[in-house]
C-alpha cells in the first residue's frame, strides 16, 4: 500500500491508523517520488491513497499517471474538505 500526501501530519497518521490494522505502507510526501516507486513496484503495490490536492501533481494526476504504466491497482482520492473517492 502506498500513501502519499504532502501534510505530514496527515501522512503520519494514515501511517499509524493503517499499521494499527496490520497493513505494510510505504508513504510519501512527493507524489513524484511515490509515482517512481508504484513504477518500480507495481507488482507489490495493491492500493494507493493519496491526497487530492498537491502542489506538485494532484491526486487524480498521479492516478492518470499510474493508469499509462500499471493497471489494475486501485487509488482512493481524500481531501480535508469532503468524503474520499475512489478510482
Amino acid at each position: 500500500m502506498v500513501v502519499v500526501d504532502d501534510d505530514k501530519m496527515v501522512e503520519e497518521i494514515l501511517e499509524a491508523f493503517l499499521r494499527r490494522a496490520d497493513y505494510s505502507e510505504k508513504s510519501f510526501s512527493d507524489p513524484r517520488m511515490a509515482f517512481d516507486f508504484i513504477k518500480e513496484n507495481r507488482d507489490d503495490v495493491r492500493l494507493v491513497i493519496a491526497d487530492l490536492t498537491m502542489p506538485q501533481m494532484t491526486g487524480v494526476q498521479l492516478s492518470e499517471e499510474m493508469t499509462k504504466v500499471v493497471s489494475g491497482i486501485p487509488v482512493i482520492l481524500f481531501h480535508g474538505a469532503g468524503p474520499p473517492a475512489i478510482c
